[in-house]
């Protein structure tokens, strides 16, 4: 395998194990399915301008993970140099050849965790939550299929709607990257980021045309996740261009946010940018929710009537009132709270001025 151009696999299954183990170890490949068979092909070791023999060993250790499918084949070129000069060596072998004198064992990776690939993938997997970004982040999602081509991303982001996916190459060349990059724009309707490791860059590349995040060591999660919000501000946009309120009718005494959103297929945030200059007659917007004026000035009067004005006592008023956010209603009604640890019996309420409810 030091010595070959290309390494082409085909089987009938275990194909997602063979194609983790390409991606686990960084090679160059592409996968397509046709009538049921999938072939992945591998670029050797001489498609590279450096890092021959480490890419070849790397090669070389998805042998075992071939033979784990019931039916498969392997074919590669090899160059070899003789007496005679240089010359191309087509080597073909398949499970039919072998029968039982190859057998396969029971693979497990040392030192790896069962759901990552590489230490990569699993530091940006830890990095990337611990910011609380709100996006639900998934690893090797399902399988998408451009034409007869396959692709199985390291990572699925999702978040109201929104799916980006995200491919964390390894080696790779010029012509490999343009080349990923034009397979990847068949896929219509999919939002797709590449990461490529620029220490295993195989050209002198600097620059590649394409949403390509170059890394050294770690995934730069911080980036990643400012091209996911720029994503939500352009969603966020059209929301609010699309969304009509006019007229803007409510007729119970408590409505929320969310039911207004859904009711328009919008977010709250987009409904917020609409309803931050809009008076409804008759209503106090209230953090996440509408209140009418009668029931906001009736928990008003009953709030002032405690003799002993607890936080738990304030809470249990208003959620009576079939509030199910009382901290939102003493905010509108200018209360504020002096903490006691988080005893909610020790904390209390008090007034930090007379507050102004809009007649109905």
């Amino acid at each position: 395998m030091f010595r070959s151009t290309f390494m082409e696999i085909k089987v009938t299954d275990y194909w997602k194990e063979i194609l983790r183990e390409v991606k686990f170890l960084g090679l160059m490949y592409s996968a397509e399915s046709r009538d049921g068979e999938f072939k992945i092909t591998v670029d050797g070791p001489l498609s590279l301008f450096k890092l021959t023999q480490r890419y070849g060993t790397r090669m070389a250790k998805i042998l075992p993970t071939i033979v784990q499918s019931r039916e498969w084949e392997v074919a590669s070129s090899i160059i070899r140099t003789g007496e005679f000069g240089k010359r191309i060596h087509q080597l073909r072998l398949t499970s039919l050849q072998v029968g039982d004198k190859i057998k396969p064992a029971h693979l497990q990776r040392e030192g790896k965790q069962v759901s990552f690939d590489s230490h990569v993938e699993e530091k940006f997997y830890k990095d990337f939550q611990s910011l609380g970004s709100g996006w639900q982040l998934t690893r090797e999602p399902t399988p998408l299929m451009a034409g007869r081509h396959v692709f199985l991303p390291d990572f699925c982001f999702e978040k109201r709607g929104m799916k980006v996916y995200l491919e964390i190459m390894g080696f790779w060349t010029r012509n490999y990257l343009e080349t990923k990059l034009k397979k990847l724009q068949q896929l219509r309707g999919v939002d797709i980021l590449i990461a490529a490791n620029q220490k295993l860059a195989c050209d002198r590349l600097r620059q590649v045309p394409g949403n390509i995040i170059f890394y050294t060591r770690t995934l730069p999660s911080t980036k990643i996740l400012r091209l996911l919000q720029s994503r939500e501000e352009a969603l966020l946009e059209s929301e609010v261009q699309r969304l009509d309120l006019e007229p803007l009718r409510l007729e119970d005494d408590i409505v929320e946010l969310q039911m207004i959103a859904e009711k328009h297929d919008v977010s709250v945030e987009a409904l917020r940018v609409r309803l931050k200059d809009a008076n409804i007659d008759g209503y106090t917007l209230a953090g996440k929710l509408y209140i009418r004026n009668e029931k906001l000035e009736k928990i008003k009067l009953r709030l002032e009537t405690l003799a002993e004005p607890s936080l738990q006592e304030a809470i249990r008023l208003i959620e009576s009132e079939g509030v199910k956010e009382p901290y939102d209603i003493l905010a509108a009604l200018n209360y504020g709270i002096r903490w006691n640890g988080l005893d909610l019996d020790g904390s209390s309420i008090y007034k930090k001025e007379r507050p102004k409810i809009p007649s109905s």
